[in-house]
């Protein structure tokens, strides 16, 4: 949450001040890369646009929004982007772009106030022709675009398409292409860069097995540093241009669409190269040792192909990659090497080819029936066992069976610790039982069971609970930990699983890590990957894509597609509806209902008894109505509903002060004009210095209000209103003028109806 959307309020109403101000500090939160030395002069803004939809006749894109959402992920964790100066539209239409360009260009001018240096970058995966940009049904053309975004006010405009005949950018006026490439940009420069991933006549293509377009997936890479080419920790436009552009042409050159060639227009002035991303502002870092050689592939612990490069031996390469869990490849003329590693905080890992494994090669299927290589280490086959039926085993080398110079296939195994190859049966053990490979039925001990390949049936242990690769069942225990893909069921205090999980997980604190569909129930429930399901506990955190329904205490959600409903919710994109006392998200395309909403930008509406919403409609009000003489109130909203609360103050009858408080609900339409039209529904309530909070009476106002933009903020307010005031206990007020009442008396209790109006200034 930015301070500019505090100081926009306290122009607009003094008083809230210090409400604002306390809930903006509670409700924020931090994330992306460390800022670098420059950071009081250099501040870059982003915007990253997506649609897989082009309208009708086009076919539905399968990776825009992944690479959009990656994209993202790099320019906040290595580009130097803070979360609260980055939007991310995903689906985007026309309407929804425009507004977040002029949401950012204010940002871009508060920062000029502050006498920063300002860099704004502009991505957008999806369709496009020889026209403009097509979203959805709409389009936004070239010439467009260039002028929002030359329009934005930032000293370097920096923009990449990733769409079909994006290189039409290009040959408007000021387009020149040119050979490779900027050798004298620097971080005084002025001007523009535009990428595109084709040149006008070509299309783009996105590939099934990256899981991404090719332009992006290698633009990915490079800023994750395989484009580093002098190794000085930084990756420069001109560096990543070059890398983007080599790879994208080498893998496209035989595909059935045609060599794809990227293509650019520079219009920089300056001295030096213009840096993109900070390889030392990573977290963890992944080296390559200079001894290896061949193409390396690396991927998360979900799968994702995240880094692809040429690794020339003679020097080492470092990826910014962040902590967590990785895959590396090595294809070294047709040998394959492969090493898990885990990367952690503030730690340099180096991978040299003397500690990685050699495989062998198999194939499998992707989603989508498309044949792809997948590396990993071959079990032995089943005829390479020995089979043994019955054995006891007091340790892995002191089994019954004796020594064996084949692995061995157990079906019923009785010990101290259990160990097996292969386990086609039960393994029941007093302190543990391992299976090296795939195992298919029961283990059962009193400590830790653990399995390191395929596995399908029972884990029960009063310990801990161990699954590395795929698992099929139940597993039961403390602790149940699954490393790969699981599905099934776990029970335990504390349950982990990694990988793609299926199931159901009953515990105190759960954690999925990637996608996860079906059920966590525990005190606590965090993953960082895509989920859907229900999810219900005290506190629920996820990083990533969440659909379903996250029911607790406390909901926190960098991404979620579906509901929060908790007393407290806090995410970063929320598509669907949060449900809560206090909501707090960055962006939110949906809905929000709770006493406080607070957010960036809501593309939906925003109900509240106090909706505090950056880019929504806040306004202050000054007016005159017939039942108060003097008002002054604050409208504070979303995109069309708001919130109203004031106060006024007249003379009644017996020339006393009557004081009044407001409080109502509003639907604001503006046109493209000067004019806009507030429908407000208002509860009043009235009294003086006696009996202030105790009158019995109540007025309610259903009123339009018209208004007229005299210039850019001040705004002139009139409007008829229509006024039902009750009274009870006996009692008889009449806040109106006086004119065409209709009154009814039921009992103690009296219902005038009249007329009214109100006129003043909005600000």
């Amino acid at each position: 949450m930015t301070i500019s959307m505090v100081g926009n309020i306290v122009q607009r109403f003094v008083v809230a001040t210090a409400v604002v101000s306390l809930l903006m500090m509670g409700g924020a939160w931090s994330a992306g890369a460390a800022p670098g030395p420059d950071e009081a002069k250099l501040r870059r803004f982003a915007l990253v646009v997506s649609s897989n939809e082009g309208g009708s006749g086009r076919s539905r894109l399968r990776f825009a929004d992944s690479d959009a959402r990656s994209m993202a992920e790099v320019l906040r964790r290595l580009g130097g982007v803070e979360l609260s100066d980055m939007v991310v539209l995903n689906g985007a239409n026309r309407a929804r772009l425009q507004s977040s360009l002029n949401t950012l260009a204010k940002q871009i001018g508060a920062a000029e106030t502050a006498g920063q240096r300002r860099e704004f970058i502009v991505y957008y995966s999806g369709h496009s022709n020889e026209e403009g940009l097509l979203l959805g049904n709409e389009q936004v053309s070239y010439r467009e675009l260039r002028q929002w975004i030359d329009g934005m006010g930032a000293e370097v405009r920096i923009a990449v398409l990733d769409s079909c005949a994006s290189g039409a950018l290009i040959r408007l006026k000021g387009g020149v292409h040119r050979p490779p490439f900027l050798r004298d940009v620097s971080s005084d420069a002025r001007g523009h860069a535009f990428l595109t991933a084709s040149s006008a006549d070509e299309a783009a293509q996105e590939s099934d097995r990256l899981g991404a377009a090719f332009f992006t997936h290698y633009l990915l890479s490079g800023l994750r540093g395989a484009a580093d080419s002098n190794r000085d920790g930084l990756v420069t436009l001109n560096e990543a241009y070059q890398f983007s552009y080599h790879e994208t042409l080498r893998r496209t050159e035989k595909s059935q669409a045609g060599a794809q060639h990227a293509t650019y227009d520079i219009q920089l002035a300056g001295t030096g190269d213009l840096v993109i991303t900070d390889l030392r502002a990573s977290n963890a870092t992944l080296e390559l040792g200079a001894a290896m050689v061949g193409h390396v592939y690396v991927r998360d612990d979900a799968g994702r192909l995240l880094v692809e490069l040429r690794k020339e031996p003679g020097f080492p390469v470092a990826l910014g990659l962040g902590a967590g869990k990785y895959r590396v490849v090595l294809d070294q003329d047709g040998f394959l090497f492969q090493q898990d590693v885990v990367l952690t905080e503030g730690k340099h890992t180096q991978l040299q080819v003397s500690g990685m494994k050699k495989v062998e090669r198999s194939v499998a299927m992707a989603r989508g029936g498309s044949g792809v290589g997948t590396l990993s280490e071959p079990a032995p086959s089943e005829s390479a066992y020995r089979n043994v039926a019955f054995d006891i085993v007091i340790a892995p080398q002191y089994r019954l069976s004796g020594p064996s110079t084949q692995p061995v296939q157990h079906n019923f195994v009785l010990g101290l610790l259990g160990h097996s190859d292969s386990l086609r049966g039960v393994q029941l053990s007093l302190g543990g039982n391992i299976v090296e490979h795939d195992m298919k039925g029961v283990q059962l001990s009193t400590g830790l069971n653990m399995t390191g390949g395929p596995s399908a049936g029972l884990q029960w242990s009063g310990g801990a609970n161990i699954s590395r690769d795929m698992f099929r069942g139940v597993q039961n225990g403390i602790v149940n930990a699954s490393l790969g893909d699981f599905r099934g069921f776990q029970t335990a205090i504390g349950n982990y699983a990694t990988g793609s999980f299926h199931g159901v997980q009953l515990g105190v604190v759960n954690y999925s890590q990637s996608e996860f569909k079906g059920v966590q129930l525990g005190v606590i429930n965090a993953g960082r990957g895509p989920r859907s399901g229900v999810f219900t506990s005290v506190v629920n955190t996820h990083e990533g894509a969440t659909t379903g329904l996250q029911l607790a205490v406390v909901n926190v959600a960098r991404e979620t597609h579906g509901l929060q409903l908790a007393v407290l919710n806090v995410g970063d994109s929320i598509h669907g509806l949060q449900f809560g006392t206090v909501n707090v998200a960055r962006t939110v395309r949906g809905g929000q209902f709770g006493i406080v909403n607070i957010a960036r930008s809501v593309e939906g509406e925003s109900f509240a008894l106090l909706p505090l919403i950056q880019d929504g409609y806040h306004a202050v009000s000054l007016w005159s109505a017939d039942t108060s003489v003097l008002n002054l109130g604050v409208k504070l909203g979303a995109r069309h509903l708001y919130t109203l609360l004031g106060v006024g103050i007249k003379k009644d009858d017996a020339d006393r002060t009557t004081y009044s408080h407001h409080i109502g609900f509003g639907w604001h339409t503006r046109t493209d004009g000067r004019w806009f039209l507030d429908l407000e529904l208002v509860s009043s309530h009235f009294g003086n210095d006696d009996d202030f909070g105790r009158r019995a009476s109540v007025l309610g106002t259903l009123r339009v209000v018209a208004g007229y933009r005299l210039v850019d903020d001040l705004a002139f307010i009139a409007g008829p209103s229509f006024n039902t005031e009750v009274s009870w206990d006996g009692k008889d007020f009449s806040d109106g003028l006086g004119f065409l009442q209709r009154v009814e008396h039921h009992g103690d209790v009296t219902l005038r109806q009249f007329p009214g109006f109100l006129v003043g200034m909005q600000y």
